[in-house]
């Protein structure tokens, strides 16, 4: 079965109409002269089966072969003897059979055998011209050879616009993606920003109101003073994220000291064993940062009282930054877990990193990335 599609339009089948309705009064004014009576018969019914073609068929159905096919052998055999007049339903069934690219082109070639056929047999006439029979000979093959070119053409533009719309489906794939990157990316800075900072003066907070509680007041004058040094860095920070993190990172001994630093004003013990860094990349620095700052928090968090070792090694292919404590509260440490230490992983296999967690005693947190 031929794929269905649309009708012609209004104006060809007027167009198509008015031209047949004019070379058929030609024919006729053969016939009635008496003059090629029998090919100029043919040439009318072919000229009818055009306009009955164009108007109530579908086009690349398979009534629309028919016809096409009827139109070229009846047309071809009137040309010769009409001054080519009725080969013009021929050629014109020979183009929409090569042209449209809905019909399998084994029916235009089809066509073109029927075609040479029907005008060999209009040719053996008593009165068949021959300078007539040439042309239509010619016009059913240039026909051919331009409809093939066509269907040639159209499918080119096809596939172009296929690889077009491609091309802006992945276009938009990749915004689609970057943009989930970039949301990823700031909860992942909100998270390094606010929760820290925010989870710290939570603590001192606490501490204040059960130092109050307890009537140590200079304690707790002491405590909301670290509590409102803890606020503003926090604050100080989050203004830095905002700047929408353009600023080269700061280098890692700075960022090593700065949270070390924060982790005893909050109250935290920490020992720490570093060997030098010399060619560690600036998103190496980034990881590491954070990553420190993750796993202090989690040590303050699980293990209050209790000592952090840091290190920070080297072998021939990575630098691994570990933080160590003892076990002292059972908490979930899937490597799935919360947004802290999945943002800490999504950072370091963004550069070929990795994060890994032992779930032991002690519990150790081990970021490790590539090194140039």
């Amino acid at each position: 079965m031929y794929p269905e599609s649309h009708r012609s339009p209004p104006a060809r089948i007027v167009a198509v109409g008015l031209m047949g309705s004019a070379w058929v009064f030609i024919l006729v004014l053969q016939i009635a002269r008496g003059d090629q009576v029998f090919p100029a018969s043919l040439g009318i019914v072919a000229l009818a089966l055009w306009i009955l073609q164009v108007a109530l068929t579908r086009r690349a159905s398979r009534t629309f072969v028919w016809l096409a096919w009827v139109m070229i052998v009846l047309g071809a055999f009137a040309g010769p003897a009409t001054s080519v007049i009725g080969a013009i339903p021929a050629i014109s069934g020979m183009l929409v059979l090569t042209r449209d690219s809905q019909i399998p082109i084994k029916r235009g070639t089809a066509g073109l055998c029927l075609g040479i056929l029907g005008l060999a047999l209009g040719a053996l006439g008593d009165k068949a011209d021959v300078v007539s029979s040439i042309g239509c000979l010619a016009g059913l093959l240039l026909v051919f050879l331009f409809g093939l070119l066509r269907r040639q053409s159209d499918a080119v533009e096809a596939a172009e616009r296929a690889s077009l719309e491609d091309r802006l489906a992945a276009a938009q794939e990749r915004a689609r993606s970057a943009a989930v990157e970039e949301r990823t990316a700031i909860a992942r800075d909100l998270h390094d920003v606010l929760a820290h900072s925010l989870g710290g003066l939570t603590i001192q907070l606490d501490a204040l109101s059960a130092e109050l509680e307890s009537g140590k007041y200079e304690a707790a004058i002491a405590r909301s003073v670290q509590a409102r040094t803890l606020a503003s860095s926090g604050l100080e920070e989050a203004r830095r994220a905002v700047a929408a993190l353009r600023e080269p990172m700061a280098d890692l001994d700075h960022g090593i000291e700065s949270n070390i630093k924060a982790h005893r004003d909050m109250g935290g013990s920490v020992t720490v064993d570093l060997e030098p860094t010399q060619d560690l990349s600036s998103q190496a620095n980034g990881v590491f940062s954070r990553g420190l700052q993750e796993f202090l928090t989690n040590a303050r968090r699980y293990a209050p009282g209790e000592t952090a070792h840091v290190r920070l090694a080297r072998d021939d292919a990575h630098y691994r930054l570990s933080v160590s404590t003892p076990r002292t509260l059972r908490v979930q440490t899937s490597t799935g877990g919360g947004f802290g230490l999945q943002g800490v992983r999504e950072r370091a296999e963004a550069i070929g990193g990795r994060l890994t967690i032992d779930d032991g005693n002690p519990f150790v947190a081990t970021v490790e990335v590539p090194h140039d």
